[in-house]
């Protein structure tokens, strides 16, 4: 929601990077308000908002780098970090209908991407029925005025992706994309 604030979007990908290389709220807080701050200056904005996927996220952070640098020297094998519930931003883009931000934040990992984008829809969804999921508060707001059919939908086009009919995932990702947002349009 911090980030939400100063109308940023951050990858699912960019956020797994900022959380395994920053440490502690204070400096995450600092690190992050920094990066946006950054990005403002250097990249173009997308309906108003900055898109900030994993590159951009790596070029920007200082904090990270150093920190990066680091870690990479004391750990022998890679463990991804696990992003925060409710980071949701390729889903907020898919429901606001910025294609051009989603195509932005799918990174060198679309299927993790995509998996993310689905199960934070999926918690919308369960929280409609009476769930109690971590839902970030623009993608709540974004998705108020949808049908839970609609949401299913989304979902379902999201989870499309993984029958087989494209044999490029990037190619079955970005249709993916374009049927969730033709569905929440």
């Amino acid at each position: 929601n911090r980030a939400h604030e100063q109308k940023a979007l951050l990858s699912s990908d960019a956020v797994r990077y900022f959380v395994e290389t920053t440490t502690g709220e204070v400096e995450r807080n600092e690190a992050l308000d920094a990066v946006i701050a950054e990005a403002k200056k250097n990249y173009p904005l997308e309906d108003g908002w900055i898109v900030i996927n994993e590159s951009r996220m790596q070029n920007l952070c200082a904090v990270c780098q150093a920190n990066f640098v680091a870690t990479k020297e004391a750990k022998e094998e890679f463990v991804p970090a696990t992003i925060p519930e409710g980071s949701g931003s390729l889903a907020e883009a898919i429901v606001t209908g910025n294609v051009v931000a989603a195509y932005e934040m799918i990174g060198n990992r679309p299927m993790f991407a995509l998996a993310d984008a689905a199960s934070d829809l999926d918690s919308v969804y369960r929280n409609r029925k009476g769930g109690n999921e971590i839902v970030s508060d623009m993608l709540s707001a974004e998705t108020a005025n949808l049908s839970d059919e609609q949401i299913k939908n989304m979902i379902a086009a999201l989870t499309s992706a993984l029958d087989g009919t494209y044999t490029d995932e990037a190619s079955a990702v970005k249709m993916a994309i374009m049927k969730a947002v033709k569905e929440a349009a």
